[in-house]
């Protein structure tokens, strides 16, 4: 009996990934790749949206408050760049997993992107092996396609 995917990411790469580019063969690589994907939803997003609900729906409360709610959330999404940060520069190449990008990268890819673009807890930190590993993201084929193909950008500042 096949299990149940967790991620649409998952899904995604079981349904169309078929030369297991994305998720590779390697059983220890594949659990690595599976921990950032899950890690970018149900850690750094959802540290990230804690802020994002804050801003939006304590829009009445006064500024000190939110500025208070901020600050201490902010120490989760801070925490969560700096295991990436830390991660990325033990990477045995420019991205997650090593020389290739996998699911890993185009899932954190969006979370990091997210979190830097709209400045999420970041409190104006920057992290370096971040940013050289966004752009080498950024760089490959696939990501430019995928721009020139949906227009999506988020614009995102580093």
């Amino acid at each position: 009996m096949k299990t149940q995917n967790l991620t649409c990411v998952s899904y995604l790469c079981d349904r169309y990934d078929k030369d297991k580019k994305l998720v590779p063969k390697d059983v220890k690589e594949k659990i690595k790749v599976m921990q950032w994907v899950h890690a970018s939803e149900a850690t750094f997003a959802l540290h990230a949206l804690a802020i994002l609900y804050a801003r939006m729906t304590m829009k009445d409360a006064p500024e000190e408050v939110l500025q208070t709610a901020e600050q201490r959330m902010s120490v989760n999404v801070q925490n969560d760049m700096s295991w990436l940060e830390s991660e990325l520069s033990l990477a045995q190449g420019p991205f997650l997993i090593g020389e290739h990008p996998t699911a890993a990268d185009i899932a954190m890819h969006f979370s990091a992107t997210f979190i830097i673009g709209k400045e999420l807890g970041t409190n104006g930190k920057q992290w370096p092996n971040i940013e050289k590993w966004l752009k080498a993201c950024e760089n490959t084929e696939g990501y430019k396609r995928a721009v020139k193909k949906t227009g999506h950008n988020l614009n995102h500042k580093y």
